[in-house]
């Protein structure tokens, strides 16, 4: 009599360990949604991210082509790289996620990038470097709060580009204040 009561206790628990195991797997496998989930504040951070990232490359390639500074021109070569590279991993996490959204560079960037385009020499290095100093900064603080954001996969990007990010923060502050 023992033995079935014995069986009618163990039999359920192995089942709910079986159970507990299974979840698991699936958690840790790193295919379950919620590490590709992304929420509204996901998506825009995504959105402006993406915008800025345009707009940035595309005044880099203006000054990249019109500085005669060797030093903008090298830091422009350099913006263009890191946010060829950043948007690239943009791109893979929007693929991830089942994103298919596409951002276009906002039209006071626009207007940003045909300003500083009307200038030569020092006065085009100067303007492009305050614009750069700028940009960084508001991308800097999209990227330390989606730093936080609840989405695995936001919050790792946010965090492994932060570093770049203030590197090139830094630089950019340090040849802008060397034009003067």
């Amino acid at each position: 009599m023992n033995n079935k009561y014995l069986l009618l206790l163990v039999f359920p628990l192995f089942f709910s360990l079986q159970a507990c195991n299974y979840s698991t797997q699936k958690n840790s496998s790193g295919n379950d949604q919620d590490s590709t989930a992304v929420d509204k504040a996901g998506l825009t951070f995504i959105k402006n991210v993406d915008e800025a990232s345009q707009a940035e490359i595309k005044a880099a390639t203006v000054a990249e082509m019109t500085s005669k500074n060797p030093r903008v021109a090298n830091f422009a070569h350099k913006l263009i790289k890191d946010y060829t590279d950043s948007q690239q991993k943009l791109q893979d996490i929007k693929a991830k996620a089942s994103i298919t959204t596409a951002s276009e560079i906002s039209a006071a960037d626009k207007k940003m990038i045909d300003s500083i385009s009307k200038f030569s020499g020092s006065q085009f290095d100067q303007a492009f470097m305050k614009s750069v100093v700028d940009k960084s900064g508001q991308i800097d603080v999209l990227f330390v709060n989606a730093s936080q954001d609840k989405s695995r996969i936001i919050s790792g990007y946010a965090r492994k580009i932060m570093p770049a990010l203030q590197i090139q923060l830094d630089s950019a502050r340090k040849i802008a204040a060397s034009l003067k």
